[in-house]
């Protein structure tokens, strides 16, 4: 069970309700966390059914993808790897996890799973893995751990589409923060698109649990799903677009970056954030930059800052976005169990302090229905464009409204997002309980 010393005042966005306000962030965690115990989780989790062939021809893991990856099949109607050691190997290792890789790529995709035997063991990458097209990596539900260098990305996704992530568990050698040498767990770069990353873990996994980023605009989609994932103890969570104003503040349209939607800085990279777990993290739930819009639904975020070996404390705050990015929020819990005003979701000037010499500029923000527990707050700046943007989706995200019951809603994500609910359905196993 969770363990906070504040106790902190409930703040809601809506009208006060008599569930929804516990005596503060201690005591809402609790409570989560007593119901999350309560509640089952599925006796025996799913495998893919394979022809005579080894061909993957079904599992449910495609038809559980929300929003802007929805169609994503990843290895589906490719051969079955399955991985038996857990040594790294390599191309000519068969059973191995990077033989497994090498041979999706040969043969222009592949499903790859790992034995029962493996659950819950990790497995010792020396370099990371650069993934195919169509291509699905398959935890399961117990969590194969990738145990990677922080210098090295571990999962890197560029220049490909159709790849989906799900039931694996990520962590980094030791490293100290800041460290510039550090590399991400899973890094989406270039023209990826169709990418789902589902029910994964990760905890302490270098400079971001999950970067979504190109280096240049474009016109290329970007298609991305990250849902029913549990993020904890780490600092920046997740950064989603294109770099150019970070790195090129003197172009004309990175002054005002959202002057110019309908023109260059469109976003083009779409990501959908569902039903996530940040538990005791930092920053970036997500930031959005320039050309991205990023759909938030149903995610649970406990804010805490990472102390640095110097002693010093990193940034805190909910997400944020700058250059042009956009965020939509819907029905997001977030908490903050210190005693330290932070910023909940909103613009990246609302984070700004006296003699801050930033010149990032502004996103836009749009929010409804957010929970906030704790001293939080929400800035909402040029909404209109983020709910142009979700008004343009294709495929609608269903968001179950957390002002019902919001503990509820809190201790259904605590106990599913992860590996262990793998062989769950998003919203029914949350929404009818």
């Amino acid at each position: 069970m969770i363990r906070l010393r504040s106790a902190l005042a409930l703040l809601l966005l809506v009208p006060p309700h008599a569930e929804a306000q516990p005596a503060g962030a201690r005591d809402f965690l609790d409570r989560a966390e007593a119901r999350a115990a309560t509640l089952p989780v599925p006796a025996t989790c799913r495998r893919p059914v394979t022809d005579a062939a080894g061909i993957v021809r079904e599992d449910p893991l495609p038809s559980r993808i929300p929003g802007e990856a929805r169609g994503t099949t990843g290895g589906l109607g490719h051969r079955l790897l399955l991985v038996r050691d857990t040594a790294e190997g390599d191309a000519s290792a068969a059973g191995t996890i990077r033989w497994a890789v090498e041979k999706a790529r040969q043969d222009g995709g592949g499903w790859i799973a790992f034995a029962p035997e493996l659950a819950g063991r990790t497995i010792n990458l020396s370099r990371g893995l650069r993934l195919p097209s169509n291509t699905t990596i398959d935890g399961g539900c117990e969590g194969v751990v990738l145990y990677a260098p922080a210098y090295q990305t571990t999962l890197l996704v560029q220049h490909v589409q159709n790849v989906l992530v799900a039931g694996l568990r990520f962590t980094k050698s030791d490293y100290s923060e800041p460290d510039t040498r550090i590399a991400d767990a899973i890094g989406l770069r270039g023209r990826f698109d169709r990418v789902a990353l589902l029910n994964n873990h990760f905890s302490r996994c270098g400079d971001g649990c999950i970067d979504v980023v190109r280096s240049e605009l474009t016109t290329d989609p970007g298609r991305v799903s990250v849902a029913y994932n549990r993020i904890e103890s780490h600092n920046k969570v997740m950064l989603a677009g294109v770099l150019t104003c970070t790195a090129r503040q003197w172009l004309p349209e990175c002054a005002q970056p959202l002057d110019h939607l309908a023109g260059r800085m469109r976003p083009m990279i779409r990501v959908s954030l569902v039903a996530n777990v940040f538990l005791l993290t930092g920053q970036r739930h997500p930031k959005a930059d320039a050309g991205a819009f990023v759909h938030s639904v149903n995610n649970l975020t406990v804010l805490a800052p990472t102390i640095y070996s110097d002693g010093r404390s990193g940034a805190a705050y909910g997400a944020a976005a700058a250059s042009g990015g956009l965020i939509a929020s819907e029905g997001d819990i977030l908490v903050n169990p210190t005693a330290q005003p932070r910023l909940g979701l909103g613009p990246v000037s609302a984070m700004k302090r006296a003699g801050d010499v930033s010149t990032e500029a502004d996103g836009a923000v749009a929010a409804n229905t957010t929970i906030l527990v704790g001293r939080l707050r929400v800035v909402q700046h040029a909404p209109d464009l983020a709910l142009a943007e979700l008004a343009a989706e294709t495929a609608p995200i269903p968001v179950i409204d957390p002002t019902r019951d919001p503990t509820q809603l809190a201790a259904c994500l605590l106990r599913f997002a992860g590996p262990q609910g793998a062989a769950s359905s998003w919203p029914d196993v949350c929404a009818a309980r």
